[in-house]
């Protein structure tokens, strides 16, 4: 996922995901079961990557037994600029991981795709009467909503250097 300077400092995508202190600190597993969170270091690393996307993954406030979890969801949200749930707003929850092999590589001067996975997910489109459904369907989820962008001295999860430290 890499963007030009511009294009990230337009940018209205928001990608929750947690902290290291979150899964250090914060969950009841604990960082061993952490692993199907696969940032990896030199991607993160990049200067071309877009880390002012980061928002932090913090668990719901409707439900508290959703705090200290360890995410593995795969939801897009598609709201006005006010982040409202309206009768405009689009939601999907899928089995997308976010990587080539889910989502396809474009291919043939962007005439074909290739698609190397089968997923699976659910859209909930923009129509009439829907917001409060919509609500809920947010509200069951297991992360805030709107969420909080990441701080200064933030950093995401990535096993990786997790593993670097207990060496």
């Amino acid at each position: 996922m890499l963007i030009n300077k511009q294009e990230d400092e337009k940018s209205t995508l928001k990608l929750i995901y947690p902290t290291s202190d979150y899964i250090q600190n914060q969950t009841k597993a604990g960082p061993e079961y952490a692993n199907p969170l696969f940032l990896r270091k030199q991607q993160f690393e990049n200067p071309k990557f877009p880390k002012n996307i980061f928002y932090k993954y913090q668990g719901s406030n409707y439900y508290f037994w959703h705090a200290g979890n360890i995410p593995h969801l795969k939801v897009i949200i598609i709201t006005s600029l006010d982040e409202k749930i309206d009768d405009k707003t689009s939601i999907y929850i899928g089995s997308h991981n976010f990587s080539q092999a889910a989502w396809g590589k474009l291919e043939k001067n962007a005439t074909q795709l290739f698609i190397s996975n089968t997923e699976l997910g659910v859209l909930y489109p923009p129509k009439k009467d829907s917001a409060k459904f919509k609500q809920q369907i947010i509200e069951q989820l297991s992360f805030k909503f709107p969420p909080d962008k990441y701080e200064k001295t933030d950093q995401p999860w990535i096993s990786e250097v997790y593993y670097e430290q207990l060496i």
